[in-house]
């Protein structure tokens, strides 16, 4: 861990000054990890540059922190594309993909809105991952094409749906008019109510909690594929008259909604900091049918230090939609 090297004067036998160090360190396990300084050295620059090393005599160090990793579920990177995105009913579709696990039977199938065709075929995955194979599609109701590993689909062993379409191509009786129309693929957009939030004011030598809440956030996927989306945010340092507030110190609780009617369900973004290198706000998962309108809030709270210097201070919190 390092900190900056650089601090008010200290007179000779004078008290030590607090100071704050930074650093990372990699998760391998789940489980408790406690967290306590070890040796360190502090930098000195007056006539020399020195570094005065520092020894725990009776470790652990009395002050530490301990945090919990809990274990994730592998992320799913298979994927699939289709040779085209459209035929007559009886055509055959090429279907090709990557990252399932090699030697595995790998079944392709189209999909009717939520549930699956007649329409399956199989292929075996090479030794590197990748599949391709054909699919011949009949059911004419077929709205995407899926591929999975094991006996039924699972969304963590599989990938799709990619989008298809089965071509009308129904004979029109004498005497009779197709009336055909179309539905407009729309953009994945937001809007928020404001650009601006006002934290609550916090007592110099007492620090703590500076609260309130995000700008709403509304979200429209009118693009009608079968395309999640995700918003994540990420925040600068709070800086204000001669000081800073690290930008960790910021966290927030999202919460979010689905208006009634929508395809897709919102789900919000776990609580915690949001800091630079960002967190997600909200999300919706991939399915064979997305889209619909959301609103996404999140309470605010940045934890400022007892004696940062009074003064106003801001940050600014960066959302991204993809």
């Amino acid at each position: 861990m390092a900190g900056p090297k650089k601090n008010d004067p200290v007179p000779g036998n004078g008290a030590f000054p607090s100071f704050s160090m930074t650093g990372t360190f990699t998760v391998t396990t789940p489980g408790a990890i406690t967290l306590s300084p070890g040796d360190y050295n502090i930098h000195t620059s007056y006539i020399l540059e020195l570094d005065t090393p520092c020894t725990v005599t009776n470790p652990p160090a009395p002050v530490s922190e301990t945090v919990t990793a809990t274990a994730t579920t592998p992320v799913n990177t298979r994927a699939i594309s289709l040779g085209s995105a459209s035929g007559n009913a009886g055509d055959s579709v090429t279907v090709t993909g990557s990252n399932f696990t090699p030697g595995a039977t790998v079944t392709l199938a189209g999909r009717s809105g939520t549930a699956q065709t007649a329409d399956t075929a199989t292929v075996t995955a090479s030794a590197s991952g990748g599949i391709s194979g054909s699919l011949v599609v009949n059911d004419k109701t077929t709205t995407g094409v899926v591929a999975y590993e094991g006996s039924a689909w699972s969304a963590d062993l599989g990938a799709g749906p990619a989008a298809y379409v089965v071509n009308d191509t129904t004979p029109v009786p004498p005497g009779s008019q197709k009336l055909t129309t179309t539905v407009k693929a729309g953009t994945l957009s937001m809007a928020q109510a404001g650009d601006a939030v006002g934290l609550s004011a916090v007592d110099f030598g007492k620090g703590g909690a500076s609260t309130g809440a995000l700008n709403t956030v509304t979200v429209q996927d009118f693009r009608g594929g079968p395309a999640g989306w995700s918003l994540t945010g990420k925040v600068t340092d709070f800086t204000g008259p001669g000081a800073k507030i690290d930008a960790g110190a910021l966290s927030w609780t999202p919460a979010c909604a689905t208006k009634a009617g929508s395809p897709s369900t919102c789900v919000a973004g776990s609580a915690g900091t949001v800091g630079t290198s960002g967190a997600t706000l909200a999300s919706t998962p991939d399915g064979t049918l997305t889209g619909g309108q959301f609103t996404v809030d999140a309470g605010l709270s940045l934890n400022v230090p007892a004696f940062t210097p009074p003064g106003s201070y801001s940050g600014v919190l960066t959302l991204t939609l993809t």
